[in-house]
């Protein structure tokens, strides 16, 4: 048998990750596939590799395929955040499902309205909420100021939501917040000075909006991906 190699988090433009069949020993965590950026595809079925991720690690690839295989335990958190991701095939496993309390997706729907009511809903405690992904719907109106009840959050998919205003000074009141997507919108304005307190921030898209200004020199510092196509007038 054959311990599952770590010269493969050196492939940077690798796109298509297949191990099956085989005799790889060993575990899987983030330090395998945090260089994987370009990432497309992800197959992993022998069933004596273990996985083994950081429960708040966001990757910095979106995966269009996933398949699984041999999974225990709990399924991994970073999962969740592949807003790309057209086929998801897990098999011959034991995994949990008890995260899926922490996650809401309203994805690719057609509900409408203002998202300030969903933001700003009033709550004796404190969410533990820790996916929010209501993308490509028909939601109208600007992010709320009211995120102070949103601190468990560590991923937010607003992607292609009609949203339109400025990113409020108050998003550093996600404090977890891993990944934020808010591509396809029509916000504007500078990027706040606030989002650098986000200290678990890794991923940020931003892209396909009318933002000004110059960059925050801080973006290069902390951040895993970035994406900024379309981003300023």
């Amino acid at each position: 048998m054959e311990i599952f190699p770590k010269s493969v988090r050196k492939l940077f433009n690798l796109e298509v990750l297949k191990v099956g069949d085989n005799a790889l020993t060993g575990f899987v965590s983030q330090r395998n596939l945090l260089s994987l950026s370009k990432l497309k595809i992800l197959y992993f079925s022998p069933p004596t590799l273990k996985f083994n991720f950081d429960p708040e690690w966001c990757p910095p690839f979106q995966l269009q395929l996933i398949r699984l295989g041999y999974v225990t335990g709990k399924l991994p958190w970073w999962l969740f955040t592949q807003s790309s991701l057209r086929d998801l095939t897990i098999t011959h496993s034991t995994a949990s499902f008890e995260q899926l309390e922490n996650v809401l997706n309203l994805a690719g729907n057609y509900l409408s309205g203002s998202i300030s009511p969903l933001l700003c809903h009033k709550m004796t405690d404190k969410s533990n909420l820790k996916i929010l992904y209501p993308s490509k719907n028909l939601l109208s109106g600007e992010l709320a100021a009211c995120l102070n009840n949103w601190e468990s959050l560590s991923f937010v998919g607003l992607e292609d939501s009609n949203l339109k205003g400025k990113i409020p000074h108050s998003i550093d009141s996600l404090s977890n917040l891993n990944a934020l997507s808010l591509n396809q919108n029509n916000l504007f304005g500078e990027i706040p000075s606030s989002l650098k307190n986000c200290k678990k921030l890794l991923s940020l898209d931003l892209g396909s909006n009318t933002f000004s200004g110059t960059l925050p020199s801080w973006m290069g510092q902390s951040l895993k991906a970035l994406r900024l196509r379309f981003l300023t007038q």
